[in-house]
């Protein structure tokens, strides 16, 4: 089944998309840390250097969250109604041979 495989495959890609949030949200708390320091010690602006990267930080990282979700969600939604539509065809050519019979 041409369909399971794709499933599976999703499934997969669904996984590795799972380590990039991992990326996604570590590497930017980690140059908020950085970044907010060097904020806070430069400018003698603390605790807001660290608060203003913190939120430039947070709304990259929900920005990227937000458009993997979608494209893959997208995927599922269109990987579902290609089944449904085959299975379609399957309940039309089973209804068809009966009819032939």
């Amino acid at each position: 089944m041409d369909i399971e495989i794709r499933k599976q495959q999703l499934s997969h890609k669904a996984f590795i998309m799972m380590l990039h949030i991992l990326w996604v949200v570590g590497i930017p708390a980690a140059g908020v840390f950085f970044a907010g320091r060097w904020l806070d010690t430069t400018y003698a602006m603390r605790p807001y250097g660290s608060v203003i990267a913190s939120i430039v930080s947070l709304v990259i990282s929900w920005t990227l969250l937000i458009y993997m979700y979608k494209r893959i969600s997208n995927e599922y939604r269109l990987l579902k109604e290609e089944e449904q539509k085959q299975q379609e065809q399957k309940r039309q050519e089973r209804k068809d041979k009966k009819v032939n019979q």
